[in-house]
């Protein structure tokens, strides 16, 4: 009789096989090998003498004892071999079992293999939807700043139009005052609209400033003309005075000349007088000469008057000498 284990296919893969099962089937196999090997001891412990007539004399005593012991022998062969058919079909049922298992378990691993699979593709697809949601997310920003300007820049554009129309409107005056009507009309720039408070208030104080200052260059032209009249009617009392003492002062040196003089004599000293005094006052006025003429002009008129009243006091000292000693004459 051949191993009941020898028929168990060489070729399952042993990672295939259920370790539960194959513990089963190899305690089965090793009881029906003992049970085989035990049956085998029985039959080849009885003694030969036993088995075969040692004397052909022995009869139907021996005939009788060994058809006893073959068919002990039969019995324990019949048992044996249904034993060992029920544990064939054990084995073929446990293969059965195994190759269905083999089978559900390849099944298994072909699902997870694809399950993989699906899940590097859902990885995959996921990474890609995340980027995508972010490149979504920040056009959407970005669309919602650009839309934010653009009314920002609408919005700034109509609040510059109405300050252009302010500025505009003419004068600091009303440039001021249009600016808080404009900023009271705006609606939600509080910032723009103090600002503009801020830019009203300075325009204010710079148009309160330049009316000041035009008062105060009113006032000064009024003062500055004042002046300038004062000082021509004094320019005019001045020449008017310097006429009159230049008139007396000749008037003085005629009467000293005619005392000391003979008339032919004095004429022509108050003639050469009378010409230094009108060359003096010509330079004077004139603006074209050199100030070292008017200076030596006014040095010969300043000597010639000096020298003059002391020749005419000279004179009039002789002639009173002469009027106090007549015998002298």
């Amino acid at each position: 009789m051949t191993d009941s284990s020898s028929t168990v296919n060489p070729q399952l893969d042993s990672s295939m096989v259920d370790p539960h099962r194959d513990e089963e089937h190899d305690q089965f196999c090793d009881e029906a090998n003992k049970t085989l090997s035990s049956s085998m001891v029985l039959s080849m412990s009885r003694p030969v003498s036993a088995s075969l007539p040692s004397e052909p004399a022995a009869g139907p005593a021996f005939c009788s004892r060994l058809s006893e012991d073959v068919i002990e022998l039969q019995k324990a062969l019949s048992g044996n071999s249904s034993q060992l058919n029920e544990a064939e079909n054990e084995i073929k049922r446990l293969r059965n079992e195994v190759d269905k298992l083999n089978g559900d378990l390849e099944n298994k691993r072909k699902l997870f293999d694809e399950s993989q699979m699906n899940y590097a593709h859902l990885e995959n697809c996921l990474h890609e939807a995340r980027e995508e949601a972010q490149n979504h997310l920040c056009a959407a920003e970005r669309a919602s700043e650009y839309s934010t300007l653009c009314s920002s820049a609408v919005k700034m554009r109509g609040l510059f139009e109405r300050l252009r129309a302010c500025n505009l409107s003419g004068g600091t005056a009303g440039f001021a005052q249009s600016l808080p009507a404009s900023s009271q009309s705006l609606a939600n720039a509080a910032e723009f609209r103090e600002c503009v408070w801020v830019l009203a208030e300075k325009v204010g104080a710079l148009s309160r400033s330049r009316s000041e200052l035009q008062e105060r260059c009113s006032n000064v032209e009024a003062s500055n003309k004042l002046l300038m009249a004062e000082c021509e009617e004094k320019k005019e009392l001045v020449n008017t005075l310097y006429k009159k003492h230049q008139l007396e002062k000749q008037a003085y040196k005629g009467a000293l000349i005619s005392l000391a003089y003979p008339p032919a004599q004095s004429k022509t000293k108050l003639s050469e007088i009378c010409q230094l005094n009108t060359q003096s006052v010509s330079v004077e006025g004139n603006k074209g000469e050199s100030s070292g003429q008017v200076s030596a002009i006014r040095r010969l008129t300043y000597e010639e008057e000096i020298q003059q009243p002391r020749e005419i006091t000279n004179a009039v000292s002789e002639e009173g000498s002469l009027d106090d000693h007549p015998s002298q004459k």
